[in-house]
């Protein structure tokens, strides 16, 4: 990966979710993060299902998640995409995904507000935590440190206000609406070239 040196001291981010699809939302939160703490890279893991989304899980396949990822980090030199969650079944665990990457160096896990008020319920989640300490991109953040509701302290870091959801982008794209100011225009095409979200 152009930038990235094995020997790098700077911590590598884990950046999971659903990505159903992709959108500016997650690349903003991912840039903001990158640009504050300078990682050396940035990798996004699609998950195959979330264990709090068992009920409803991706709207597509694993692979085509991976895929609409791949196309929106296509420009983005430190940004990265990896397939292991979605090789694995479901549901999947962070605390699985960090032990199968084996990294050598720092890893911080990276996250929106709305995941960390469920920290607390994440499997492992004082080992992994330890491992891979949180980093929210919020909003409203006030300080650095900051404690959900069960008192698991997070570092905060504000970052631009752009309000975009996975489901709002489903929902445009079932109305047939656009969604260019939403999604890569690479991600669009894709979508579009395999009728997706209809």
């Amino acid at each position: 990966m152009t930038g990235f040196k094995p020997s790098d001291p700077r911590p590598v981010g884990l950046f999971g979710g659903a990505f159903d699809p992709i959108h500016f939302g997650h690349l903003n939160l991912a840039v903001a993060l990158w640009e504050t703490e300078r990682f050396s890279k940035i990798i996004f893991c699609p998950a195959a299902c979330s264990p709090f989304k068992l009920e409803a899980p991706p709207a597509v396949s694993g692979e085509q998640r991976v895929e609409m990822v791949r196309l929106a980090l296509a420009s983005y030199p430190y940004f990265q995409v990896s397939d292991l969650e979605i090789k694995r079944p479901p549901p999947s665990y962070s605390i699985d995904t960090v032990r199968a990457l084996q990294l050598r160096g720092p890893l911080r896990l990276l996250l929106s507000e709305e995941s960390a008020a469920y920290l607390h319920l994440w499997k492992e989640a004082e080992l992994l935590f330890q491992v891979a300490p949180p980093m929210v991109g919020s909003f409203l953040c006030s300080d650095r440190r900051r404690l959900n509701n069960e008192n698991i302290q997070y570092e905060c870091v504000t970052i631009p206000h752009l309000e975009i959801s996975s489901t709002r982008v489903r929902q445009r794209l079932c109305a047939q609406k656009p969604c260019w100011h939403l999604v890569p225009k690479e991600v669009l095409e894709y979508i579009s070239m395999h009728n997706l979200y209809n």
